[in-house]
């Protein structure tokens, strides 16, 4: 793993707010974003964005955190295991238990994250949040005469 991305790694792991002092060695000043709902730029509005979901999920502790890095690059998956005590998504905060997978793809150059993106399951999140589950997908499929599933409505081709 690159010094850069153990150094950022470490400091996330405990759920902790970060300051500009903790990431502007290992950020680019004009760092790019995207978090699965828009396209971010620079430190102040990343360290919003990541302070503002530590304080939704309770400071929330980093679990099972896998890392394939290279040179340039750095891809992480790991899930944020907190409690849901503040608004997330127009859904106020329920102190249920809570846990959010993600997928972090971080690019680097000169010794720095210039580039990253972030990807979550939000719709299970927001389903988990308010006490429902989300529809299995076996509940709205059909068998195929292939004994596969197709979605309701679909119409399944026989080949041959």
């Amino acid at each position: 793993m690159t010094g850069v991305v153990a150094i950022l790694s470490s400091l996330m792991a405990d759920g902790r707010e970060l300051a500009i002092a903790d990431v502007e060695g290992i950020l680019s000043p004009d760092i790019a974003w995207h978090d699965g709902l828009a396209d971010h730029a620079g430190i102040t509005q990343w360290l919003a964005g990541y302070n503002g979901l530590m304080r939704i999920l309770g400071h929330p502790r980093q679990m099972g955190t896998e890392w394939l890095t290279g040179d340039d690059f750095a891809v992480g998956t790991w899930t944020l295991a907190g409690t849901h005590v503040g608004p997330f998504m127009m859904i106020p905060a329920t102190n249920r238990p809570l846990e959010v997978p993600v997928i972090s793809i971080w690019r680097i150059r000169a010794g720095r994250v210039w580039h990253l993106r972030t990807v979550t399951d939000a719709t299970r999140t927001v389903a988990r949040i308010a006490g429902g589950r989300l529809a299995d997908r076996r509940d709205r499929r059909r068998d195929r005469p292939d004994g596969r599933s197709a979605p309701d409505g679909a119409t399944v081709a026989r080949k041959g």
